[in-house]
């Protein structure tokens, strides 16, 4: 490829290490040649601009891919304890893995319950078929300062109130209150 003349002999006096050199792409000064046709930029970092966004063209805009999330894991019990005295509200959610997290006016956080207690609540609600009992146990008697129990176990609710209770509940109802008193007044971090 020719440059022309003039343009030639302007580059070679500023950059004489091109003396002889043929070259299809000349930048100098502010003129760039590119196969023979003069083009003037008005700076070179313009120039350098247009070409990081001609080489970034293609690159910018990725599909985005067919991303299934990963399901975390199964709750294994989603207990609440309200009322009281004290006016508690406290939740506890236990997941299948043995994560486990608390809130209530004690604090929140979440913790890992240790194999042992989990087992003891799976046994506990296998051994008293959770699943076959009624859905809502109301207190046999009005009172002010009862504590009102939601449970839900593999997705069957049961809801009981103080003095409503069921005798073979209330081992369940212990074993979570017990791991909300142990981990509510000791390692529940926000």
């Amino acid at each position: 490829m020719k440059i022309p003349g003039p343009l030639w002999q302007h580059c070679r006096q500023e950059f004489p290490e091109f003396h002889g050199v043929n070259k299809s792409i000349l930048i100098c000064g502010r003129i760039t040649v590119i196969m023979g046709i003069s083009v003037r930029l008005f700076t070179s970092a313009a120039f350098l601009f247009v070409v990081a966004l001609v080489c970034m063209a293609g690159c910018v805009d990725q599909p985005a891919k067919n991303i299934t999330p990963v399901p975390g894991p199964a709750i294994l019990v989603d207990y609440t304890r309200t009322g009281g005295i004290g006016g508690f509200d406290d939740h506890l959610v236990v997941f299948e893995n043995g994560a486990a997290v608390y809130s209530g006016q004690r604090g929140r956080g979440a913790f890992i319950v240790n194999q042992n207690a989990l087992d003891t609540i799976r046994d506990s609600f296998y051994s008293i078929g959770f699943v076959r009992m009624n859905a809502y146990y109301p207190a046999q008697s009005p009172g002010a300062d009862y504590f009102t129990y939601t449970i839900t176990y593999h997705n069957y609710t049961v809801t009981a109130e103080d003095t409503g209770v069921p005798l073979v509940l209330q081992p369940v109802i212990d074993s979570l209150n017990e791991i909300i008193s142990g981990k509510a007044n000791s390692s529940i971090r926000s």
